[in-house]
């Protein structure tokens, strides 16, 4: 065991009744209370592409979904187009809470609040108290966001959650073999959410290990040898499960894959990433370009001393995840930001466990902090006043749906009924049978639409499928028999 390095910070687990988690508490209840009194719509564009198979997964049709990206088929097919984890964690939720608006909040709040958890955690303890709880008062208010951003309907929030888990186990663990081996799984599990933060997990793995071991070459090696078999296992299991149920469910896997990389040039998807969603786009870049500051800011906080380029092995390896990520996922602005909430959080743990000169830790904590709550603040205040300002009209609209189910059942005729994704939520339990607009092929058969929901926009125009996020409830329900969008 003198092979493996343990720090103080490392062996006690974080006691719980600090201030800074007493006030995530309070903040969690309040925030619970709001969004029960608050359910509006906030789905986003995903959530057919993620959610929809666990909700026929509690609905009883099984691990399925008919809407996928391009599909001329109104049929129900094995899911697989990133890792199954995520759905399948939210089917299980909604088999027991319902799949609705309200327990759909519920879910992303939870998987929110969890996040948030762990970064307080991971918050180094030398830091002065004040700042902990200004610190904790300020995630407090942004606690639905995790500290990353409001939550789409995606698995990015939950593939977070494991990422932060690696380093909340070197806290309280430290590097040994048996947590070298666990850092691996934990990575290859990650895939299974999303292969994008499954490989950002392998890396953190081996840095992990390579910074807290002090084993030989050949050692620390074989060791990472081992563990990358452990990370390979679940994936190559679930590819043999999948393979025996459906063959073609492959296929549809890298169908998706070919949509990411596409014959599309790189500026263009990196415009897509920064220009297609406005002023929150463009933050995101802003977010990436000062997470790339404040780990080199970090690099050069690192002690001079032997032995550096271990100790700053982890400043390194977030440095080149961060340069790496436009540049082989140009087009997935959600990954900017979420590499840049690794390097911030990760950089506090790497804090706390020494190897930054002492008179920069305070300077290092509060640039990290204004990193991740700047661009949050005035995100989360817009959304706050949306969900005030459509409270009234979401309440109409549920109303107005309920009493219109069965005339809307009757003219869909046990067809497909086409439901944006805005209003996925509203309709899924009562229609189960609904698919997105947005997915549909060139080459699909109209006569298997039965009838088409229409919502308004928040901006002027006609468009009846809107963008989830800019979708407002409608006055009206438009169900016409046999028309396509």
């Amino acid at each position: 065991m003198a092979a493996f390095e343990a720090h103080d910070s490392m062996r006690a687990a974080p006691t719980f009744v600090h201030p800074k988690y007493l006030i995530f508490l309070a903040g969690l209840i309040l925030w619970i209370a709001f969004r029960i009194a608050f359910p509006n719509v906030l789905i986003g564009p995903d959530v057919y592409h993620f959610k929809d198979p666990g909700c026929n997964l509690a609905l009883g049709h099984g691990f399925t979904s008919a809407s996928y990206v391009g599909t001329d088929s109104f049929d129900r097919k094995l899911w697989l187009s990133q890792g199954p984890i995520f759905p399948l964690v939210f089917g299980g939720f909604a088999s027991i809470f319902g799949c609705s608006v309200d327990s759909n909040n519920m879910f992303d709040l939870a998987i929110s609040a969890i996040l948030c958890a762990e970064v307080l955690t991971l918050l180094p303890r030398s830091i002065d108290i004040r700042l902990q709880i200004a610190f904790a008062v300020a995630l407090a208010l942004v606690l639905p966001t995790g500290g990353y951003e409001w939550p789409g309907d995606r698995p990015d929030h939950l593939a977070l959650v494991f990422l932060l888990a690696m380093a909340i186990i070197c806290n309280w663990r430290g590097i040994t073999p048996a947590s070298a081996l666990f850092l691996f799984l934990i990575a290859g599990l990650t895939f299974l959410i999303s292969p994008y933060y499954g490989l950002v997990g392998g890396v953190l793995a081996v840095t992990l290990v390579y910074h807290g071991s002090k084993l030989p070459v050949a050692r620390l090696a074989a060791l990472v040898a081992k563990g990358v078999a452990v990370a390979a296992t679940p994936l190559l299991a679930t590819i043999a499960i999948y393979a025996l149920i459906d063959p073609t469910s492959i296929e549809r896997f890298t169908h998706h894959a070919e949509i990411i990389f596409n014959d599309v040039g790189f500026v263009d998807k990196l415009k897509h990433a920064l220009l297609s969603s406005g002023i929150s786009s463009i933050l995101r870049g802003v977010r990436w370009l000062l997470a790339l500051a404040f780990i080199i800011f970090v690099l050069a906080s690192v002690e001079p001393r032997k032995g550096w380029l271990r100790q700053a092995s982890v400043p390194l390896a977030l440095g080149l995840l961060l340069l790496a990520t436009p540049l082989i996922f140009p087009r997935q602005g959600n990954y900017f930001v979420a590499i840049a909430f690794v390097a911030v959080t990760m950089s506090f743990w790497f804090l706390s466990i020494g190897g930054v000169r002492p008179r920069r830790r305070t300077a290092i904590f509060i640039s990290g902090a204004l990193i991740l709550f700047a661009p949050l603040a005035p995100a989360s205040f817009f959304v706050l006043l949306r969900l005030i300002e459509t409270r009234s009209s979401y309440f109409e609209e549920r109303a107005q749906i309920g009493a219109n189910a069965a005339a809307l059942s009757a003219a869909a005729g046990g067809k497909a009924v086409l439901v944006p994704a805005s209003h996925y939520f509203l309709f899924k339990e009562r229609f189960d049978n609904i698919f997105n607009p947005e997915y549909l092929f060139p080459g699909y058969d109209p006569s298997n639409i039965g009838a088409t929901v229409a919502c308004r926009a928040a901006t002027s125009g006609s468009d009846p499928f809107p963008p989830a996020l800019d979708a407002r409830p409608s006055s009206t329900i438009i169900a016409t028999p046999n028309s396509p969008p």
